[in-house]
């Protein structure tokens, strides 16, 4: 029963939509470090949380600008008018994190620990005035402008009750709880990025002639026991290998895991990256192809391209975990 065609046919379409994803996946990389998007989203979260003096802009809109390597708050000095994000930013505890001293280079701190982001406000509050730690807190928090996080710090002050000890407790269970949610909110954003990178790639795909029309791919797997069987095997050979290891480098370790693993695929010998489509419009030139986005003419090959677009904005892990799930049941 597990062995049967349909499953085979399954194996064959997870497998091509792997591939897939894959460049999906080493695209969205590539853009994401180059372009510094999330530190850049994270920050502007962040700035929106403590001063309200920036809104946060959408991922699609950034990557219709020129390319810019500053990821970090510029002008960033613990005195004059600047923000307190900036503030915090120069802070000693934060300013540890941090090995890169141009302004014109993005920053690493995408993500600050939130004892350290807890440490900042405390180095910046202890040192702003005179008297005792609790005095001097409550000065620095009485003493700030009429900014988005002023009556929260003062909530998490009178939660305290006057212990400093509590107040820093507070200050990072408030960090941790808002970058969790900006965290969610970037990947939100990136899923729509993922999601146009994805139709993107398909069709392309196919004007390459390449298998990226679901529909044809499972006819022809369903009516052509050879490419099955060739199909299968190939599967196999992409479940059961490391493809980082394949491609000589390390998926936990690489910068660009996806691209990593990309190397491994191309590496074995076995796999037709993506399995050229051998239906007779394959011969045919690229702006011939890609006449199938005239629906009255060609609404099949535009429901098959869209269906593998939207299915491989899904991710190369999500559709390699299923490819070792089927390929172990045909297995077993």
């Amino acid at each position: 029963m597990f062995n049967s065609e349909w499953l085979d046919i399954a194996i064959g379409v997870v497998v091509v939509w792997f591939l897939f994803s894959l460049v999906v996946s080493a695209i969205n990389e590539g853009l994401v470090r180059s372009m510094a998007l999330r530190p850049k989203q994270l920050w502007q979260g962040l700035a929106q949380l403590v001063d309200g003096t920036e809104n946060p802009t959408g991922i699609l809109s950034g990557l219709l600008r020129l390319p810019t390597w500053q990821g970090r708050p510029a002008n960033s000095h613990p005195g004059g008018g600047s923000p307190l994000v900036h503030k915090l930013y120069a802070t000693n505890a934060i300013q540890g994190l941090e090995d890169r001293t141009l302004d014109v280079q993005k920053t690493r701190i995408h993500v600050i620990p939130s004892p350290v982001f807890a440490q900042s406000m405390m180095e910046l509050a202890l040192t702003s005035g005179e008297g005792s730690p609790l005095e001097r807190v409550q000065g620095f928090v009485d003493g700030l402008p009429e900014i988005p996080l002023k009556p929260q710090l003062q909530a998490i002050l009178a939660t305290a009750g006057g212990d400093v000890g509590k107040f820093q407790d507070g200050v990072e269970r408030w960090f941790e709880s808002q970058m969790s949610r900006l965290t969610g909110l970037y990947r939100s954003k990136v899923r729509i990025v993922v999601a146009v990178i994805g139709v993107a790639v398909s069709v392309g795909g196919f004007g390459f002639g390449l298998r990226s029309d679901v529909l044809n791919l499972v006819s022809d797997l369903q009516h052509d026991q050879n490419l099955r069987t060739y199909v299968v095997q190939a599967a196999t050979q992409v479940a059961n290998t490391d493809l980082g290891k394949a491609g000589n480098c390390d998926v936990a370790t690489a910068p660009d895991p996806a691209a990593c693993q990309l190397k491994g695929v191309a590496a074995l010998k076995s796999v037709n990256l993506a399995f050229h489509d051998a239906a007779p419009p394959a011969k045919a030139s690229m702006g011939e192809r890609l006449g199938f986005l005239m629906p009255w003419r060609h609404a099949r090959a535009v429901i098959g391209v869209l269906l593998t677009g939207i299915a491989i904005s899904f991710g190369s892990s999500f559709w390699y975990s299923i490819l070792k799930r089927l390929v172990g049941l045909r297995g077993g």
